[in-house]
């Protein structure tokens, strides 16, 4: 746990490093009393604390890199997001950028993530989604996340499949994508899928080239 504390204390929030700190503390007072169970206790105290720890390291790395994508979205889409989207974005950086982070939980730290992802994703939207109609439709390909396979395997999309082999990256053909085979099943089935949310609403059209 000390050591723990000591090398990676600077990457935690404060509320997990105060509690491991707290778990170190006590467990001194423990060995001090030469009493067996709060020894007892004192070091399964610092094994949850450690391992939590760890979890909100994970968390602040998590929302560091979400951060880091948001501010490069904020610049890449400028010119083409919403004036509400950018107007989020820019209040997510402010609300969990620098020393605020470092105040959250990590249960925080983790609903904070799915919130920045998010404003990430609505800032893609183009301000023209007002004016989409049938005639003139919006081509919203940019919010579904490696839409075109390039990034290669299992990344963004789930599968199911009855047999056989796959999915494998296949760069072939006209470009990237996935590719399931068997040489001796006749029915082959499989099913290659990924869930959008925060999609504006309207009418929908998906095609695949």
């Amino acid at each position: 746990g000390l050591e723990y504390l000591e090398a990676y204390g600077s990457e935690m929030t404060t509320p997990a490093y105060n509690a491991l700190n707290d778990a170190l503390v006590a467990a001194e007072a423990a060995v001090d009393s030469e009493d067996f169970d709060q020894m007892s206790a004192a070091l399964s105290a610092i094994a949850k604390a450690t391992i939590a720890a760890g979890e909100n390291r994970t968390a602040v790395t998590e929302l560091s890199s979400a951060l880091d994508a948001l501010d490069l979205a904020i610049v890449d889409y400028e010119e083409t997001a919403t004036a509400e989207a950018l107007t989020n974005a820019g209040a997510l950086m402010e609300k969990f950028g620098g020393d605020a982070l470092m105040a959250l939980t990590t249960e925080e730290v983790k609903a904070a993530v799915e919130e920045v992802k998010a404003a990430a994703l609505k800032l893609k939207i183009p301000n023209t989604v007002t004016e989409a109609s049938d005639e003139n439709p919006v081509d919203l390909t940019v919010l579904i996340p490696n839409a075109d396979f390039g990034a290669g395997a299992n990344v963004d999309w789930a599968y199911t499949k009855n047999g056989g082999n796959g999915p494998v990256y296949a760069n072939g053909y006209d470009g990237p994508g996935f590719e399931f085979w068997n040489g001796t099943v006749t029915n082959l089935a499989f099913d290659i899928y990924q869930a959008l949310s925060a999609l504006p609403e309207g009418k929908y059209t998906l095609a695949a080239d």
